[in-house]
């Protein structure tokens, strides 16, 4: 299974916020982890008709997405809500939900995700406390 780039993770009092690299296979995992602990669907289809009214379904490029925000809440549970913020190369998603529910996302994402090595070490005297 190839693992998706998550480059930063933090944590608020009442959110999580995570940064992910944008791509089709990175949303499509998500999706699946979204689904399944929040019922929050983070559409990864475009339900579209045609000029005859069929159904047409399209594949949604998040790659496409720039400089946008979408907001998603639960279907079961409005205090589940996530916050996507699509970048040029990454996307920043926010996570507001139950303390318990974050920590059981982020061993989910343990599963399938991998985060960059630095390209050079960080100096010490540069992080501010």
């Amino acid at each position: 299974m190839q693992k998706i780039i998550l480059y930063g993770i933090g944590n608020e009092k009442e959110f999580n916020h995570y940064t992910f690299e944008k791509t089709k296979n990175a949303h499509k995992k998500i999706t699946k982890i979204l689904s399944k602990l929040f019922e929050i669907n983070w559409p990864t289809q475009d339900e579209s008709h045609d000029e005859n009214d069929d159904y047409n379904p399209t594949e949604i490029d998040i790659s496409k997405h720039k400089d946008f925000h979408q907001n998603i809440s639960s279907s079961k549970n409005k205090n589940n809500r996530l916050d996507i913020f699509y970048g040029n190369k990454k996307i920043f998603i926010t996570i507001h939900c139950s303390l318990k529910k974050r920590k059981t996302f982020n061993d989910e994402l343990r599963k399938i995700t991998k985060m960059p090595k630095p390209s050079k070490p960080i100096n010490p005297k540069m992080i501010k406390s």
